[in-house]
């Protein structure tokens, strides 16, 4: 006896609607277990950092570590190591990134830092700093750690190919730096500014970078093996660098320092946050849109408390600035990869 037509139909339901309905649970449930996955690196990768900063911070305190001994490594790791870092990723890691994604991403960087600066002068508006105070703040507020905290972390969640994306930054970061920065810190007007100070070896590098990335030009391994090794240095290094500057910074004067929260609280939250919101309307890939958001959500770059002592401003400010904001990120960027990543 042939089966009526209802039952053929409730058969085909069940079979494709039903077994949908069962499986979109089962996809959605996969994308909470991968999500809190990455979560959970990144945390690991924070606590490990962390773990580093620590080993810097007491070699700091019992005097192992130096102010002379910092500099000198601060050095290494800005001339030497980083560049070999990044010169590594350019020329030996994964191709993923097409000519025009490249291209893209360093127009995302660019945005990024005029969306910063914006974020940044309202924020001096509103908290109203003393004036030879303002520029450290507003600093603060605009560069992220991208180098020494934003490549390992974004390495943890797109692997090797972050550190070449991550390297763009460098390009309109230094713009952003001596052509804002510098003259915002000093008072005087942006074109007063000695622009050959950008051309800083990591500028080169990154420039070079990009080149030998779009013409697709690779390193023979007699090369690329002992850059590669040389440039594992900067991790450690730079996080033991970190934690022995703040070794000096005293921790109670930034925690009750209610102006230094709330630039906190801008830095970590507001500006991941405010970027994301922005370039979600336009940017339609993830991986591009993801690097852009994670160096929005990094701590304040040291380099402010080194740029704030060069020009005699308040260092210890630019110190604790960057001292609170990077002890809180090992909270902070984990719940903005939860929440926006």
């Amino acid at each position: 006896m042939l089966a009526s037509p209802p039952f053929l139909w409730g058969c085909f339901r069940f079979t494709f609607w039903g077994k949908a309905a069962i499986m979109e649970p089962k996809k959605r449930k996969r994308k909470r277990e991968n999500e809190m996955a990455d979560v959970g690196i990144v945390f690991q990768k924070m606590l490990v950092l962390l773990l580093m900063m620590s080993v810097g911070f007491l070699a700091g305190k019992t005097g192992v570590m130096t102010q002379q001994g910092n500099h000198c490594l601060s050095v290494l790791i800005n001339k030497v190591t980083m560049p070999c870092m990044l010169l590594h990723a350019s020329v030996c890691g994964e191709r993923v990134l097409g000519s025009g994604d490249v291209l893209l991403l360093t127009g995302l960087y660019f945005a990024g830092f005029a969306l910063l600066i914006v974020l940044a002068r309202l924020y001096r508006l509103a908290l109203h700093p003393a004036k030879e105070d303002g520029g450290v703040y507003e600093l603060l507020m605009i560069f992220p750690n991208s180098a020494f905290i934003g490549i390992p972390v974004a390495a943890a969640i797109y692997g090797s190919t972050a550190v070449f994306g991550i390297s763009l930054l460098n390009l309109p970061f230094y713009v952003a730096l001596y052509c804002y920065g510098v003259s915002l810190i000093q008072g005087v007007p942006m074109g007063k500014v000695d622009l050959k100070q950008i051309f800083s070896p990591l500028m080169i590098t990154s420039i070079l970078g990009l080149a030998l990335y779009l013409c697709n030009i690779r390193l023979p391994d007699l090369l690329a093996e002992p850059m590669q090794t040389i440039g594992q240095i900067s991790t450690p290094g730079a996080m033991m660098l970190i934690g022995s500057t703040l070794a000096d910074v005293p921790l109670k004067k930034a925690v009750c320092n209610w102006r230094m929260l709330l630039l906190a609280a801008g830095r970590l939250l507001l500006a991941p946050v405010a970027v994301h919101l922005v370039f979600s309307l336009f940017v339609k890939d993830e991986m591009l849109l993801g690097l852009v958001t994670l160096i929005a959500a990094m701590p304040s770059a040291s380099f402010v408390s080194l740029l704030a002592a060069e020009y005699e401003k308040n260092e210890v400010l630019a110190a604790e600035g960057v001292f609170l904001t990077t002890i809180l990120s090992v909270v902070t960027i984990p719940l903005m990869t939860m929440l926006l990543l």
